[in-house]
């Protein structure tokens, strides 16, 4: 997967599972984290990395997508304890 950026993704609803699938089968090594575990399934099993934590998610990625539906939780899985911002590169910029 030389070359390929590398995505975390965050959220696997309506639009986040079919839009980081078509990332999987197109050869982007995807890391993925959604609050609701067993959404990350069909994902594994296409070659998604699973990981527990919106930080998790963000850490060593060249992008992060975030798929939320509320400004609530957005704000948590973003800027919380365990949020992606904790994991990002040092610079990321939105």
């Amino acid at each position: 997967m030389a070359g390929k950026q590398k995505i975390g993704w965050i959220g696997l609803g309506k639009m986040g599972i079919p839009m980081s699938s078509n990332l999987v089968k197109a050869g982007y090594p995807v890391t993925v984290y959604n609050r609701t575990a067993d959404k990350t399934k069909a994902l594994a099993d296409q070659g998604a990395q699973v990981v527990g934590s919106p930080k998790a998610a963000a850490e060593g990625q060249d992008v992060i997508i975030s798929m939320i539906s509320d400004d609530t939780v957005l704000e948590a899985v973003s800027f919380g304890p365990e949020g992606a911002f904790e994991g990002a590169a040092k610079g990321f910029s939105t």
